[in-house]
């Protein structure tokens, strides 16, 4: 056998192993599908020895769209060890023998991600928006020494996270808790079904959920840029740099929806003007906060509570709504000091890892915003060269679900992600807060 030979029987091995672990399938896996045992309840999946999570991923073509994902962590991986995925709760069926999953992987190393191909169905959200609960997709880690299920989690909403934690973080301050949020949140693109995105729609959303439902999944805080047309009939825009993209009441009227089905507290980060405010800039922003406080005050927190304040102290006002202006053309008693975001404008996921890991070795002032997404450059743009946000999110959010349920977790402010559907970010900040607390992170939120 010539050298080259032997190079290219290598490398064909070696891409084999690469697929069996990463794209397995039901066929690959038959023999792992056994479970003599469901006696663990659903739960968030962030702790304990196992980490388990289902997310949906965030590509989309001509072929697929809302997709899930199950990722994993694992301290030991034993010799059998599998994950199934399937759509009904394991918990709530008489048999033992549970071979109808969706999709089963083999779990060969302590941590991995697998692309299911398993679309969900997007009429299965919940009836009853405002109350935590599962979508309708559950995912089993099967230990394959015992045949019992280790872990059980869900796919879920968490729209009264904060609530629901109230007795353990409720000391905390904004600026010494984990909030969740989603970058350019009001940048985003509902899609049913598969779909192809042109070349504008590829690189102008940034979420695919509208307002109300990312805070349904668990988002606190709301990345928000201004635009003003005086030739309009709403002159107060939502826009993705120089793209004009919604009326910014409905984004309003999103949160005024959630705020008064909750008890969630909300920050509006709106941190960029970039249409209409260069001209008579100081009248044009005094404009705007008179539309802010016609539209909110009446659930505008005022801004001499600081972001040093108590969660509890905050909520007892009866106002649950944060505003971070991030100009000085504009003063009000409701307008808060602006976030700090910490963007590493980065193009890959590398070079991103090494952007954070020299934020979260330095100091950091409250409020600040890690901005963990990958960020294209104009002629990336015009080459299509990573194939849109979509597909960047898709290789980042993997590596950003690790970094926070480890040691970053500990330390960051605020995160806001692309397309918050496709991480754990909310699920690490839950964990995180009540360790901050000084409460044991482990104390899972069970799901039924």
């Amino acid at each position: 056998m010539t050298l080259c030979a032997m190079y290219l029987k290598i490398c064909f091995v070696l891409v084999k192993i690469f697929l069996v672990q990463v794209v397995a399938s039901p066929s690959a896996s038959g023999h792992y599908k056994r479970i003599r045992s469901v006696s663990v309840p659903v739960s968030d999946g962030s702790c304990g020895d196992i980490t388990l999570n289902l997310y949906v991923s965030p590509r989309l073509n001509r072929s697929i769209s809302d997709v899930l994902e199950i990722a994993w962590t694992v301290d030991r991986v034993l010799t059998g060890d599998w994950i199934g995925l399937f759509d009904y709760n394991p918990n709530l069926t008489s048999t033992t023998d549970l071979t109808d999953y969706l999709h089963s992987v083999p779990v060969n190393w302590t941590t991995g991600a697998v692309f299911t191909g398993v679309q969900i169905k997007r009429n299965l959200s919940t009836s009853r928006p405002y109350e935590p609960g599962c979508l309708g997709y559950w995912a089993v880690y099967v230990r394959g020494d015992t045949g019992e299920a280790a872990l059980v989690t869900c796919l879920s909403t968490e729209p009264r996270w904060m609530e629901n934690s109230w007795n353990e973080i409720s000391q905390l301050s904004l600026a010494e808790a984990f909030l969740p949020g989603t970058h350019n949140s009001a940048a985003f693109k509902e899609v049913y079904s598969p779909y192809y995105e042109n070349i504008v729609h590829k690189y102008t959303y940034n979420q695919d959920l509208n307002i109300h439902d990312q805070l349904v999944f668990g988002a606190r805080v709301l990345d928000l840029r201004i635009g003003h047309y005086s030739n309009t009939d709403q002159k107060w825009w939502s826009n993705h740099d120089f793209i004009r993209l919604r009326p910014f009441k409905e984004v309003l009227d999103d949160v005024k929806r959630f705020l008064d089905n909750t008890k969630e507290i909300v920050i509006l980060d709106i941190h960029n003007f970039p249409v209409g405010f260069k001209v008579n800039s100081a009248e044009t922003h005094r404009d705007f906060v008179r539309y802010l406080e016609e539209e909110v005050g009446d659930r505008v927190l005022p801004a001499t509570h600081g972001w040093g304040a108590s969660l509890a102290s905050l909520l007892a006002t009866g106002r649950r709504l944060v505003v971070a202006y991030n100009s000085q053309n504009a003063s009000a008693p409701f307008l808060w000091y602006p976030i700090w975001h910490r963007w590493g404008n980065k193009q890959d996921v590398s070079s991103l890892q090494r952007y954070f890991s020299d934020v979260f070795s330095g100091h950091n002032a409250a409020p600040w915003s890690a901005m963990m997404e990958l960020t294209p450059r104009p002629l990336d743009v015009l080459l299509d060269t990573y194939g849109g946000l979509r597909e960047m999110a898709a290789e980042s959010n993997v590596q950003v679900n690790k970094w926070l349920q480890g040691s970053w977790g500990r330390s960051c402010n605020i995160v806001s992600v692309d397309f918050i559907r496709g991480t754990s970010v909310v699920k690490s900040a839950i964990k995180w807060n009540r360790i901050r607390a000084g409460h044991p992170g482990c104390v899972n939120h069970t799901r039924t």
